[in-house]
């Protein structure tokens, strides 16, 4: 790694957000936030990376940079901030860039994320979501294109999740929730490796039918309680 942060330039830095540019495309790939030399330790971490671990997406990203003989490009969008501010300058790049590889969305991006006009007048006239008495764990969905029945619903939002193994397994309901909106519920049977991405889990279940009227109703529920939001990890536990 070429490049190095001063201490009179990290401190000149503060919280600052950054971008990570696959330079054989353009693409920008990562988005996030940090202090120090943390945009660069990316590159460092990819690096000593074992051949036997399993990667990241952005891990495999950088590594495949590396061995085209280049480096990613580190572009700092926002210095000298707060860590506040940081989370959301952070939040609002991360809704502007798709197909990014982050593992975290946006902090507060589920409630407060792009959307379109419609969506945060339909989400503010909504009833709000009720309080969970059993353990439970919340899923924040980006986007779901097929919303015509319960089971559609379920199909899309299986997986593929990373998870707590100990604490998804003990959760009783999956509550589906799209930017701040509880849009679906489901009892889960079971958990499984995905095929798909490695270390991810997906689960196998149904409709919770006799609950759908009470946590998500005819145009779904708002999620209000503090400790039901999602900040920028997609799995929210409740009572476990």
């Amino acid at each position: 790694m070429k490049i190095s942060i001063s201490r009179n330039v990290s401190e000149q830095l503060q919280y600052y957000v950054y971008r990570l540019i696959d330079p054989r495309n353009g693409d920008t790939f990562y988005v996030g936030k940090g202090k120090g030399d943390r945009v660069i330790q990316h590159v460092k971490n990819a690096i000593s990376e074992d051949e036997n671990d399993v990667l990241s997406l952005k891990e495999s990203r950088i590594q495949s940079i590396l061995n085209a003989g280049l480096e990613p490009m580190h572009i700092i969008h926002r210095h000298g901030l707060d860590e506040d501010t940081a989370f959301e300058v952070e939040g609002a790049l991360v809704d502007a860039y798709p197909g990014l590889t982050n593992d975290q969305g946006g902090h507060n991006n589920a409630d407060r994320g792009a959307m379109s006009l419609q969506q945060i007048i339909n989400i503010y006239d909504l009833p709000s979501f009720p309080e969970l008495l059993v353990p439970a764990a919340l899923v924040n969905v980006n986007n779901i294109e097929d919303k015509s029945t319960p089971e559609a619903i379920y199909r899309q939002v299986r997986g593929h999740w990373k998870v707590n193994s100990d604490r998804i397994n003990r959760a009783e309901l999956i509550v589906a929730v799209e930017r701040g909106v509880a849009i679906g519920v489901f009892r889960p049977d079971r958990w499984y490796d995905s095929e798909k991405v490695l270390g991810r889990k997906c689960f196998e279940g149904s409709v919770a039918e006799d609950l759908w009227d009470q946590y998500v109703g005819p145009h779904g529920k708002r999620i209000e309680r503090l400790d039901y939001k999602h900040s920028q990890f997609p799995i929210r536990y409740v009572n476990l």
